[in-house]
């Protein structure tokens, strides 16, 4: 462990486990002075040079990360200015929500900035949001399952979608009932009811078959059960 003391403006100490108090690189500092000049006043802009060690000069180049990231979570993304809660927990996982989605966002701008991007990529926070809620909500991709093998549990996580459920309504043969605001329904092929969705994977629909499920708002665990029975 450092503790250093350097003379800025006034008497600067920090206490550091990295870097050296070997002479780094000088602060440079943009000043402005007005001057007399030929009876007129003049603006003489100049640079101030600050001595600092190594150290100072480390902990300055990465100081701001932190504002940074603060910035997007509490400035442009504001979760928490949004969802309104006196539940601890809904507060505490809203700002973890919030510092996830920044971490992912850099990330995704580091990994953008090692590769040529595409026309009409979008880079921005506003558009990576954007993007990441449309996916969040419209997920084609099944969670990571746990199956038994003997006494071990393996997970598997493929990265393909296995079995997608999808409503009804959505699909282009019953475009007429979603403009004339009907409800679609089939036959569930788990408990035999009426169901508004049906298994993708599972389904045949240029030959009008549908596999069909109960939602997730049904209360029923039909499409849990189509997975299990499917994957033994």
């Amino acid at each position: 462990m450092y503790a250093i003391c350097w003379a800025d403006r006034k008497p600067m100490t920090i206490i550091s486990n990295r870097g050296t108090t070997l002479p780094g690189s000088d602060s440079v500092r943009t000043r402005h002075r007005l001057i007399v000049r030929n009876g007129l006043v003049e603006t003489m802009r100049y640079e101030k040079r600050i001595s600092r060690p190594q150290m100072v000069e480390l902990f300055f180049s990465d100081f701001s990360t932190i504002d940074i990231h603060d910035h997007y979570r509490q400035g442009s993304l504001a979760i928490e200015r949004e969802w309104i809660t006196r539940n601890w927990t809904h507060r505490l996982f809203s700002t973890i929500l919030g510092m996830i989605v920044v971490d992912a966002f850099l990330a995704y701008r580091y990994d953008m900035s090692n590769r040529e991007q595409v026309d009409g990529e979008d880079c921005s926070f506003q558009g990576f949001v954007s993007q990441l809620a449309h996916q969040l909500i419209f997920n084609d991709y099944e969670a990571v399952r746990t199956t038994r093998s003997g006494t071990a549990e393996v997970a598997e996580c493929d990265g393909e979608p296995t079995h997608v459920i999808k409503p009804f309504i959505k699909h282009p043969r019953y475009a007429s009932a979603r403009t004339q605001g009907k409800r679609v329904q089939r036959v569930c092929g788990m408990c035999s009811t009426k169901s508004s969705y049906y298994c993708v994977n599972c389904s045949q629909p240029d030959s009008n078959s549908f596999f069909g499920i109960c939602g997730p708002r049904s209360g029923r665990k039909c499409f849990s059960d189509h997975i299990t029975s499917t994957s033994i």
